[in-house]
């Protein structure tokens, strides 16, 4: 269950994933949820609608490794 004790980290940092993402912290943060959202460069859009955002560089081969 979601509420505003729940804490959730988002970690996008691939541009095709984005919209879904977006939705799905909208839809957390709805309930009551805190959001932290990991993201680069490319993806920090994202982090408009999350409570805090955590940008890292874009790096070959790390990005996928986080995705």
């Amino acid at each position: 269950m979601v509420d505003n004790k729940t804490l959730v980290i988002l970690v996008c940092t691939d541009k095709k994933h984005i919209n879904k993402s977006i939705t799905a912290v909208k839809e957390v943060k709805a309930r009551g949820a805190y959001v932290v959202a990991i993201v680069n460069t490319e993806t920090s859009e994202i982090g408009d609608v999350c409570d805090y955002k955590i940008t890292i560089d874009c790096v070959d081969g790390m990005n996928s490794l986080l995705s």
